[in-house]
């Protein structure tokens, strides 16, 4: 019988020896040759692992490349590498790859606009889901803002009131305004910029140039806010206020509201509303 011969640089434990794949992971790559040229190519790298407490240059002009290119560059105990590690190979250092390719604001705009379709962008600095919450794992976001979120187990749901005091550019004009809405978030960000406004007191969002940033649900319900920025836009184009339309617009609440109304009519001319409400008092 053939005896296999273990690589003599593998340190990882016999049990994790016995689990090694085929092949390494697609999204991973060990040691410094690998990553370097990875990264020389512009590869796009999401997260750089780097043994901890290690003094070699090699190692400090990679950690140096990666966070040029705009990788988050964790360092950490060679155990945790060697698990990592498929090939017990890692030199002190893995790099996790992009699992897939990203595109810029611009290029977003562009396919929205060639398919006919109103464009959603979400925009964060980092999301990290140790729980699980929304499938588990770490994923990079736009970069426009210096954040990063980790998702909790908890959630808060609140009505909440956002006073915005920290808006930049072209959000400047919502200085000194109220907007109502809803907290809905999993879990907790924190921000290396100045804080958009605050609600209850402490600080909320994010506020970097033209970017804002907030959990507040329903940021637009109210037609002031959005008429402010829709104004102040228009400036910035040379365009005259009135293409965005006037004072007095409907409220989202209120057009919510009326569209209950129009509901509950249909509901009543469709059923024996007496009977319903027999039903509802006598149980029967």
């Amino acid at each position: 019988m053939e005896q296999k011969k273990w690589n003599r640089n593998d340190r990882r434990p016999p049990a994790r020896r016995a689990q090694e794949p085929a092949e390494a992971a697609e999204n991973m790559l060990e040691g410094r040759n690998a990553v370097q040229e990875a990264l020389a190519a512009g590869r796009p790298i999401d997260k750089l692992y780097i043994a901890a407490g290690e003094t070699d240059r090699a190692l400090a002009r990679l950690a140096s490349m990666a966070r040029e290119a705009g990788a988050a560059v964790v360092e950490t105990d060679r155990r945790k590498l060697d698990q990592l590690s498929a090939t017990g190979a890692h030199q002190g250092v893995i790099a996790m790859v992009a699992a897939h390719a990203y595109a810029t604001v611009d290029e977003i705009l562009e396919n929205a606009k060639s398919r006919g379709e109103a464009p959603l962008i979400v925009i964060c600095d980092e999301l990290s889901d140790p729980h699980g919450r929304e499938g588990a794992g770490t994923a990079r976001g736009l970069g426009l803002i210096p954040a990063s979120t980790v998702f909790k187990e908890e959630k808060r749901l609140a009505q909440s009131e956002l006073r915005i005091t920290g808006a930049q550019g072209a959000f400047s004009v919502w200085n000194g305004m109220t907007a109502r809405g809803y907290e809905i978030h999993d879990g907790e960000t924190t921000v290396s910029c100045a804080p958009a406004g605050t609600i209850g007191g402490k600080p909320e969002g994010a506020a970097c140039g033209n970017v804002f940033g907030t959990y507040l649900h329903g940021l637009f319900d109210e037609p002031g806010v959005a008429l402010a920025l829709a104004r102040s836009l228009a400036r910035m184009r040379g365009l005259p206020e009135s293409v965005v339309g006037a004072e007095g617009a409907v409220s989202a609440a209120d057009h919510r509201a009326r569209e209950f109304d129009r509901l509950a009519d249909v509901v009543r001319g469709a059923l024996d509303m007496e009977y319903v409400y027999r039903i509802i008092e006598e149980g029967v």
